[in-house]
């Protein structure tokens, strides 16, 4: 599958879950355009497409920056914390 396609297929998962009138609602794009966009038979304005993207919850990032989940994120200090805290206890006992 081509990244066009992967993209392709998650922006229409997207849609469904979302819904066209709620993305129309949010992006300001008439429905018209958003069920021609679609099927594949017209394209968006650029202007047009960072709030459509938006209002399906997704974005655009540079292929080379790293995107790390808020979670994740969030996993990892805690773990810091908690290694960092019984560094510093097993130290100070010695």
């Amino acid at each position: 599958m081509s990244i066009t396609s992967k993209a392709h297929s998650l922006i229409l998962q997207r849609f469904a879950k979302v819904g066209q009138t709620e993305v129309e609602r949010q992006a300001g794009v008439d429905n018209t355009q958003l069920s021609k966009f679609c099927s594949g038979e017209r394209g968006l304005r650029i202007d047009q497409l960072e709030p459509v993207l938006s209002a399906l919850g997704l974005k655009i990032v540079d292929i080379n920056s790293l995107e790390v989940d808020a979670d994740y994120m969030r996993a990892l200090e805690v773990i810091s914390v908690r290694s960092l805290n019984q560094s510093m206890a097993t130290s100070s006992g010695n």
